[in-house]
């Protein structure tokens, strides 16, 4: 499986780093995890084959995560492409399908399916499973999801954005994976070191970089750790090879 960064940053994107969203390629399908801008613009960059794209997922509602989507779904349905958009919350469906057909006639036979994402194993399609676990970002005001995801014998873990006191860190689902993918905003460095030096990790990349960690382009990672990590960067591609060690380039 490889995985495209699109944009790393946290709420606000910033001179290096647009909103978050990432690609994985498993074979010959795609799937967009979270859909911040201009994620629709980096995947035309990359000569992404939309049609590939099985489907994308959002974490949750906040702006940062989805506010492409529409101009996603838009471009799909342009190109004749029939999406599918696993939303976190019943309550998204109504305005990202009004702010779609405001910008473009939808037409009947290209009608986009939206699944409400469940916690436990919500999607597979024969190339990749997603399973969601519930975090508490919302802090109970609105649905937000880690993403396990598994395919090609191998697993990732996508934590989303957590709570500040990462009490709601997907522990079982990130020693399970091969490559955890977490964010690096919310909590402050002692909490993220205290939390991990916890763990027993395989590999963790951080995204989703907020300010407490990088200050004028200088970047400071959680210290002490028992196993590899690194920071993504927007453009950055990662594979998680056949044999579990995943590499970044």
């Amino acid at each position: 499986m490889k995985i495209t960064f699109l944009g790393t940053s946290h709420g606000d994107p910033t001179v290096d780093r647009y909103n978050a969203s990432f690609l994985l390629e498993a074979g010959e399908a795609g799937y967009l995890f979270d859909c911040g801008s201009p994620a629709t613009a980096s995947l035309v960059r990359l000569g992404f084959d939309f049609g590939r794209l099985r489907a994308v997922f959002i974490s949750h509602m906040h702006l940062d995560h989805c506010a492409d989507l529409p101009h996603l779904l838009k471009h799909l349905v342009k190109h004749k492409l029939k999406p599918r958009a696993c939303l976190p919350d019943p309550a998204a469906v109504s305005p990202v399908d009004s702010l779609l057909r405001l910008a473009y006639p939808v037409p009947p036979d290209l009608e986009v399916t939206y699944q409400i994402i469940e916690p436990g194993r919500f999607f597979s399609d024969g190339s990749v499973s997603v399973t969601a676990v519930p975090t508490d970002h919302g802090r109970g005001k609105f649905p937000s999801y880690a993403f396990l995801i598994e395919g090609s014998g191998k697993k990732i873990l996508y934590t989303g954005d957590l709570a500040a006191d990462l009490s709601d860190f997907p522990v079982e689902a990130a020693q399970a994976a091969d490559l955890c993918i977490c964010e690096l905003t919310h909590a402050p460095p002692e909490t993220m070191e205290k939390k991990l030096r916890s763990l027993s990790l395989k590999r963790v990349i951080f995204t989703h970089i907020g300010p407490r960690y990088e200050k004028d382009g200088a970047l400071t990672l959680p210290q002490g750790l028992s196993f590899p990590v690194s920071a993504a960067r927007d453009g950055d591609t990662v594979t998680v090879e056949q044999r579990g060690i995943p590499g970044i380039a």
